[in-house]
């Protein structure tokens, strides 16, 4: 087999990860406990009642804030991961689809 081949293979093997790790996150997105823990508890409900204690006088001394902002921090990381996730998976897709196409040509030179 070529370099060229196996390059191509090896690139095709990160590229299913990727697609893999996209088809993981479509599965746990439509699970009821993942929804309901992660998606609306954390993502949402949490986020929302961080915002609530943001704005409350209740909860303006430096380490209520501190703490406040950094869990904000850590639902936006969570939700960027999960969109960055999809959006590599889509791509993955195309590029798979494309390095399939570059293997055979390879593969007919040969």
């Amino acid at each position: 087999m070529s370099d060229v081949v196996k390059e191509i293979e090896m690139s095709m093997e990160i590229t299913k990860k990727k697609i893999d790790i996209q088809d993981c996150l479509n599965r746990l997105s439509k699970n009821t406990d993942f929804k309901k823990f992660i998606l609306e508890g954390f993502c949402k409900d949490h986020a929302l009642g961080l915002i609530a204690k943001k704005v409350s006088p209740n909860f303006q001394d430096d380490m209520n804030k501190s703490y406040i902002e950094g869990q904000l921090s850590a639902v936006g990381h969570l939700q960027l991961y999960m969109r960055f996730v999809q959006q590599e998976g889509e791509m993955a897709k195309e590029s798979l689809e494309a390095a399939k196409e570059e293997r055979s040509r390879a593969l007919e030179e040969i």
